[in-house]
């Protein structure tokens, strides 16, 4: 449902399945998938992003040098949320 830089995770990658949404942050900019593209289990959606991008502009987060990165982070990893009506599941 949703591809594009969203604050501190980064490029981001939103699938949404009824009343769920699994959030992947701090992926590749270079996406594998298309908002409302249908996805299912096994498909691959994308990468683990890198530390540095520089495709958007007047981007708020960068490493102790200046170099602006993949969100709030200090190296390339992914971050994993799941949300059911908007709060986080935990399991």
């Amino acid at each position: 449902s949703y591809t594009g830089f969203k604050g501190s995770n980064g490029h981001t990658i939103i699938i949404s399945s009824g009343n769920y949404n699994i959030i992947y942050g701090h992926v590749s900019p270079n996406y594998i998938v298309v908002k409302n593209q249908p996805i299912n289990k096994g498909n691959l959606i994308g990468f683990v992003g890198p530390k540095y991008i520089y495709d958007i502009i007047n981007n708020p987060y960068s490493d102790s040098k200046g170099n602006p990165t993949n969100g709030a982070t200090t190296g390339p990893h992914l971050h994993l949320s799941i949300k059911k009506d908007g709060k986080a599941v935990f399991f």
